[in-house]
């Protein structure tokens, strides 16, 4: 009970940074980046090594565009609480997939609305699986899924890792009690992590 005002108050530091961040920080390389696609276009009498070096310097403003909007959208994702978590995660896994070339299929029920700490720890959890998923050195494709039971709402990663999956169950249970059901079974030889919340939780 004791650790609850804290996370409270880490939230919403999180959200004011991220907030920060995508009101100036992403807007402002997302202008540098059109100038740099406005140069490169009247750029006709550049020599070849200039036109090399402005195409790098292109290259690298959309990279940091591109992780530092994941950074803030990392720290506290907008459009979990703008669209809901069936939409927010179908986002990240279509962007995810996009990003990383790594193919993951999803299936995603319309599902009742969570509390936000809720979908937020939910989304959150999506993002680190799927990130310990790119760093594994086998080839391998995933699967996530949202389903819509009777009086809960169940999500379902493949394959999960063992670490990622004893670490998030432990959070769960801190965080939520006992009120999230979490844990780790075998589906066709992969490890799958499964988490039921019961649509009557309240934080």
């Amino acid at each position: 009970m004791r650790g609850l005002p804290l996370e409270r108050e880490l939230d919403e530091q999180q959200r004011r940074v991220s907030a920060r961040l995508h009101s100036s920080i992403t807007q402002s390389l997302a202008a540098l980046t059109a100038n740099l696609d406005l140069i490169a276009g009247g750029g006709h009498g550049l020599t070849a090594a200039r036109r090399g070096l402005l195409e790098e310097t292109r290259t690298i403003a959309r990279d940091c565009f591109q992780q530092l909007r994941a950074l803030a959208d990392e720290l506290h994702p907008p459009i979990v609480a703008d669209v809901g978590l069936r939409r927010a995660v179908a986002t990240f896994v279509g962007d995810y997939v996009e990003r990383t070339h790594v193919p993951v299929t999803y299936e995603m029920d319309e599902c009742p609305r969570l509390p936000e700490e809720v979908e937020m720890a939910i989304y959150r959890l999506v993002v680190d699986c799927l990130d310990d998923l790119h760093l594994s050195k086998e080839s391998v494709s995933g699967a996530v899924t949202l389903r819509s039971r009777r009086r809960a709402v169940e999500l379902t990663i493949v394959p999960a890792t063992l670490d990622s999956a004893i670490r998030w169950r432990q959070y769960l249970g801190t965080r939520f009690f006992a009120k999230v059901d979490a844990h780790v079974m075998r589906r066709g030889g992969k490890l799958a992590f499964v988490i039921r919340v019961p649509l009557t939780i309240n934080t």
